[in-house]
């Protein structure tokens, strides 16, 4: 899966697909009306699903500090360092496969995306 296709899949899955269409509707109406307006329909979709870049490092580092509390005991001075590995060490499959199976729950004769 790309990353336009990975795109679309969340904002899908997360905003409906009548919103999504809408917005691409207007999107293609405004670009007839006007020839040189260019393309805004997956960044004006994609700011009601992702936090703002001056944000997410903040709500990362709140989310990393709950993880470390419920982990280790809070007098680990090197919780935080630890949970950030750990997430680290797992990124790469684990989690994608976590996220895909939460949006599409097993059932019994489906096929699995990720093994």
């Amino acid at each position: 899966m790309g990353a336009l296709d990975y795109t679309m899949f969340l904002l899908v899955k997360q905003l409906s697909l009548k919103h999504v269409k809408e917005e691409i509707d207007g999107d293609i109406k405004r670009r007839f009306e006007k020839t040189t307006a260019k393309s805004r329909a997956i960044a004006n979709l994609k700011k009601k699903l992702y936090f703002k870049k001056s944000d997410a490092y903040s709500h990362y580092c709140k989310l990393l500090n709950i993880l470390a509390i419920k982990l280790f005991n809070e007098g680990d001075k090197h919780a935080l360092t630890k949970t950030e590995m750990i997430l680290f060490a797992i990124a790469d499959k684990d989690v994608v496969k976590c996220v895909f199976n939460k949006l599409f729950p097993q059932e019994d004769n489906a096929v699995r995306l990720i093994p």
